[in-house]
């Protein structure tokens, strides 16, 4: 066995288990190597572009071609096959486009999608990219990361409509509601009079890096469709998680199983 490799793999494996970029220093205790060793195999892997420097500090992380190798063995294994037969019940049991989205770096991407039959739809390309904090599945997945993803993640935020998070305030006081409920609705958070419902799902590593929902038009997916559709969402991402060997994240609903706060025009910091 070529140890040099050995090592190099053990470095990737580290990188990918942990939740924050990891220094040399660091690497070398867990792996009981020498800091030497770990700097020379860790720039010859930044050389071949498989880690990147965390925002230019002595820490690193994996880069985006781990993910992109990643997402070759996705559609393999395959996340994919196993979320369609959950992506038509939830077209057909709400008449809604529904979308299974995973985490990349700081953004969601559509990896499938099923959509409805309806004349007036929401699409949202496959390989497309949806920001985490005005999305409802950029947000099912968000609320359940680290918190400095999460301050990360705030720190880019933006307005893009009325009904847009407006600061890392907001954001914290929406994440910590969908914690609770086990879902995310969006109001036209990025898109004025484009509605959703997401919910996270959970991978063997008991992470979330992956969310499953709907989007359609707020003229059929108003308030009140949104509340009677999101237990549902919150339902098939458990038992998609399941299915994927994960445990469902832990959530605590209210006794009404229905997101807090009133309709559109309400308090955003009730909402969910």
């Amino acid at each position: 066995m070529e140890k040099t490799v050995v090592k190099a793999l053990r470095i990737l494996e580290a990188l990918a288990q942990s939740d924050r970029p990891r220094g040399v220093s660091d690497l070398a205790r867990e792996l009981g190597m020498s800091k030497s060793n770990v700097y020379r195999l860790v720039d010859t892997l930044r050389e071949l572009q498989y880690v990147n420097r965390s925002n230019g500090s002595t820490s690193f992380e994996l880069s985006l071609k781990m993910w992109h190798l990643g997402s070759n063995v996705t559609a393999r294994l395959d996340i994919k096959t196993i979320a369609l037969p959950y992506l038509r019940e939830l077209r057909d049991a709400t008449h809604e486009s529904a979308r299974l989205t995973v985490l990349s770096d700081d953004r969601g991407i559509c990896i499938e999608q099923v959509e409805t039959n309806l004349p007036m739809r929401i699409q949202t390309p496959i390989g497309g990219a949806l920001l985490l904090y005005c999305s409802s599945t950029g947000k099912a997945m968000l609320a359940f990361q680290p918190e400095e993803f999460i301050a990360r993640v705030a720190q880019t935020m933006r307005k893009f409509t009325p009904a847009t998070l407006a600061s890392p305030d907001e954001l914290a006081v929406e994440l910590a509601q969908i914690r609770r409920n086990g879902f995310a609705l969006n109001r036209g958070e990025r898109m004025p009079g484009v509605h959703g419902v997401g919910a996270p799902v959970t991978n063997s590593r008991a992470a979330v890096a992956a969310a499953i929902g709907i989007s359609g038009p707020a003229e059929r997916l108003n308030y009140r469709m949104l509340r009677k559709y999101a237990p549902l969402v919150r339902d098939v991402a458990r038992r998609l998680s399941h299915d994927l060997g994960g445990a469902p994240s832990r959530v605590v609903t209210s006794s009404s199983d229905q997101p807090a706060g009133p309709g559109p025009g309400g308090s955003r910091k009730r909402s969910t």
